[in-house]
């Protein structure tokens, strides 16, 4: 007995992941830069005190980090923001497995 084939639909959503890429380098580097990731670890969980510990505006803090929640970096919940354990491990200072130094190399202008 055949099995039904799956039928191919063009769809555009490799266009727009690639193009959204850029936002999402941009945006992962300024949190990484702004040390968001490491005090939410340290216990900041909403966007007023991480605002203040990183020295930002809140309302910058919070587009920042809910734009860091659709793509998985940060979860929400009650307007409290959250690390997933990728994110705990590989992004917060505090974790010997910190890459976040790798974004000034990956990112810098000569690799565009």
């Amino acid at each position: 007995m055949a099995t039904p084939s799956t039928v191919h639909r063009p769809s555009p959503e490799k266009i727009f992941n690639a193009l959204n890429a850029y936002q999402q380098t941009a945006t992962l580097k300024a949190a990484i830069e702004l040390d968001v990731f490491t005090v939410i670890a340290d216990g900041a969980h909403d966007s007023a005190t991480i605002a203040r510990q990183v020295n930002a505006s809140e309302k910058g803090v919070r587009v920042l980090c809910d734009f860091l929640v659709i793509h998985g970096f940060l979860h929400k919940e009650h307007g409290k923001y959250q690390l997933p354990e990728e994110s705990s491990l590989f992004l917060s200072k505090r974790s010997p497995a910190y890459l976040g130094t790798i974004i000034g190399f990956l990112s810098h202008e000569w690799q565009a």
